[in-house]
């Protein structure tokens, strides 16, 4: 199809939807052309109905039917906060940053980093109002600063407690099950892009949230040749040369979404067209107007299509296309390890893709599978389900190391006013070493 797109000079989704029509038409005994199979697209795309003999086109395997309606109730869908989910988000503050200031400061070789340097790094907005000091003072449980010896500028190290956990941590990453399980994560995000190849640009921003080791090119794809290749491509849209990492072949083993493992479990077959439906929740307070409560009844009727089986030939703007989507975003937040990500991630996911503003459709018109939260000065897309509350239903080794820094910066946490003083004693110590020096 892709072949045919280039030589035609025509969008590839548009080839395959004539493509498809065209099977399908044939199979209903008209005289069809290729020529009138472009005329039926762009009459569905219009909204107007097909003649008689090819209206019976849904009784075609179930699997297979291109759904080209649009069924959903043009409602406003409100957004309701959910405390619980938004404080599983508000928990991880500063979390993230921290953990990358850790491998900064441990991979200099004096296991220390000075102060001026530290300032370059990317510090969370809660610090940049004042000193890079002031990050580092907030967290005594984890960060100490000092001057390894008169006249030279003041340095950040680990406090004992926190290299001990970044030695644990490193333990996990180094074990076979894990880098197994980091290995398969990754795949599978490669074979749900289609292509199974991603930019590295785009990995990196799912690099914390599937749990790979801060050097995962070197320290893991390494040991996985079978597995993963890098190579350079041609970015079309600069011009310039871009490292993209791709899967060697098809994984069969590994094209088998969350839910459909969880319908097997539960003696369903998982095949496509198996009618899974997807666990909604909703806060307290949240009542979906009753049109859009029969249209998403209707809606969890429809065959599910795995997020590993192509599907652009599927009307962009059908049901059937929303609920392959869904399912797509589905399995993308389940192969993160606290089913949850940035909602820029997910959008610069998609972009590139060719989904443009589809995934923002449908997270606003799911609300009971996806929750948006606003905390943290962003918006994290959070898998509902995948919480009781604000705990995770399945904690992955990983969480449980991250929870275990969460509960070290939680110990001796200093109030902003101490924060501010220190700070200044701090900076006072710097700016009599540099006259001493001087």
């Amino acid at each position: 199809m892709k072949e045919v797109a280039k030589i035609t000079e025509v969008a590839t989704i548009r080839v395959c939807e004539v493509a498809t029509f065209y099977s399908m038409f044939k199979q209903t005994k008209e005289d069809v052309t290729p020529v009138r199979a472009v005329e039926r697209v762009e009459m569905l795309r219009r909204g107007e109905k097909l003649p008689s003999k090819l209206y019976k086109l849904p009784q075609l395997p179930l699997a297979h039917r291109l759904q080209a309606t649009r069924l959903f109730i043009d409602a406003r869908v409100k957004w309701v906060r959910d405390p619980f989910l938004d404080a599983a988000v508000e928990k991880e503050k500063d979390l993230k940053p921290l953990c990358s200031l850790l491998h900064h400061i441990l991979s200099s070789p004096s296991l220390s980093l000075p102060l001026s340097s530290a300032s370059l790094l990317h510090l969370p907005s809660s610090a940049t109002a004042s000193t890079a000091a002031s990050f580092f003072l907030k967290y005594p449980s984890i960060f100490t600063i000092f001057q390894p010896s008169p006249g030279l500028p003041l340095h950040v190290r680990l406090t004992p407690s926190a290299l001990s956990l970044h030695r644990q941590e490193s333990v996990l990453h180094l074990s076979p099950p894990l880098r197994h399980s980091a290995a398969s994560r990754l795949a599978k995000l490669l074979m749900l892009a289609g292509s199974s190849a991603l930019p590295f640009h785009i990995i990196d921003k799912f690099r914390w949230d599937l749990g790979l080791p801060p050097n995962y090119v070197p320290d893991l794809l390494s040991d996985y040749p079978d597995y993963f290749n890098v190579r350079a491509v041609n970015d079309e849209a600069t011009g310039k040369e871009l490292l993209v990492l791709e899967l060697v072949s098809w994984k069969d083993e590994l094209a088998v979404s969350a839910l459909q493992e969880r319908m097997k479990d539960r003696d369903f077959n998982g095949k496509p067209g198996t009618r899974i439906r997807f666990s909604m929740d909703f806060p307290r307070g949240f009542d979906l107007e009753k049109r859009v409560k029969a249209w998403v009844d209707q809606w969890q009727d429809l065959p599910y299509i795995s997020p590993y089986e192509d599907a652009f030939h599927l009307a962009p703007s059908g049901d059937q296309a929303e609920k392959w989507m869904v399912a797509v975003l589905h399995e993308l937040l389940w192969l993160l390890l606290s089913k949850k990500t940035e909602r820029d991630n997910l959008l610069c996911w998609g972009e590139y893709m060719g989904f443009g503003t589809r995934f923002k459709k449908v997270l606003a018109h799911h609300p009971g599978i996806f929750y948006i939260s606003n905390k943290l000065k962003t918006q994290t897309v959070v898998l509902r389900e995948a919480y009781r509350k604000d705990f995770l239903v399945e904690r992955h080794p990983l969480m449980g190391m991250r929870h275990r820094y969460i509960y070290l910066m939680s110990k001796a946490k200093k109030s902003q006013k101490q924060i501010n003083s220190a700070s200044r004693t701090i900076r006072k110590q710097a700016n009599s070493s540099q006259k001493f020096a001087g």
